[in-house]
């Protein structure tokens, strides 16, 4: 329930004031914001809310794949390269969901 909150919460938080920005030309109506200190407020608070995201998810995979030898062998794996290499958390993501899918990892 708090994985789901923190998915939905961001997005429905931005939603309302990214909201005059959509209508007409976005791109443009952005870009005339530049050196407003509200977008460089708003674009560095996105940072620490995806990583909240990421984390949050990361721990709901986590927790449902160390329930076999399978899993907790996928989550070691995935630690070490993550501090090994230099990939998006989110390739990780797409891993453990499909084994996840495909039930390797939680039977």
């Amino acid at each position: 329930m708090i994985s789901t909150l923190l998915i939905a919460l961001p997005a429905a938080l931005a939603s309302p004031a990214a909201g005059p920005l959509a209508r007409c030309a976005p791109i443009l109506r952005w870009n005339k914001l530049r050196d407003s200190p509200w977008r460089f407020a708003f674009e560095r608070g996105l940072g620490p809310i995806t990583l909240g995201i990421l984390f949050a998810v990361g721990l709901k995979i986590l927790h449902t794949a160390d329930t076999n030898t399978a899993g907790v062998l996928v989550s070691l794996l995935v630690c070490v390269l993550m501090l090994r290499a230099r990939l998006s958390p989110l390739w990780f993501m797409a891993v453990a969901g499909l084994l996840g899918g495909l039930g390797v990892i939680n039977r």
